[in-house]
């Protein structure tokens, strides 16, 4: 049956395959079960629906299903090596409306998982990095540790680029003047 969900996915275009991809997404949410078998093309599909040229709705809402069911059954080897794969195959720009869902998941304690998340928002940031680092700043100044040291590893990368260390400092600065700002008299 997953073959048959390959193939599909592969020969047809948007539709076909985000019918497919939500099919099996909501196969998932209503029945609870781990079916790994699925998994994996409903994750490929949910790829090509985001690489597809379609309106931004339709691409978010692909972006928020894959990164539901990545976060979820991400542990499992195969559908890790799946994602690892389609992401070679994404453009990054594609990823630019679901960077605070991304850095909301930094603090998963599932290594191989925390790993690609990090490649894939150092990939980001390489291309962007006025895009991530507000939301990096963001989280690390959170208290859960391996959220913050997962940040660090992100920032210290934006800080090896061009630039990189001004850009960080700059924003800390800002980020600091703001909170110092935003407090009136009577709350010091």
């Amino acid at each position: 049956m997953a073959e048959a969900a390959i193939n599909i996915f592969e020969t047809n275009g948007y539709k076909r395959s985000n019918s497919i991809a939500v099919n099996s997404y909501g196969m998932f949410n209503q029945t609870g079960h781990r079916l790994i078998s699925l998994v994996v093309p409903a994750v490929r599909g949910l790829f090509q629906a985001v690489r597809a040229h379609e309106t931004p709705e339709k691409m978010i809402k692909a972006l928020l299903r894959l990164v539901t069911l990545w976060f979820r059954f991400g542990e499992t080897e195969s559908v890790l090596v799946e994602v690892e794969q389609q992401l070679t195959e994404t453009p990054i720009s594609r990823w630019l409306m679901a960077i605070p869902q991304l850095i909301a998941r930094l603090g998963t304690r599932h290594k191989a998982l925390q790993g690609e998340l990090i490649q894939l928002l150092r990939n980001i940031s390489s291309h962007y990095p006025h895009a991530v680092i507000w939301p990096l700043l963001t989280a690390s100044q959170t208290r859960k540790v391996e959220h913050d040291q997962a940040a660090r590893v992100i920032m210290d990368f934006i800080c090896s680029m061009p630039d990189g260390t001004r850009l960080v400092n700059q924003a800390e600065l800002v980020g600091r003047e703001l909170i110092r700002t935003s407090i009136s008299w009577m709350e010091k």
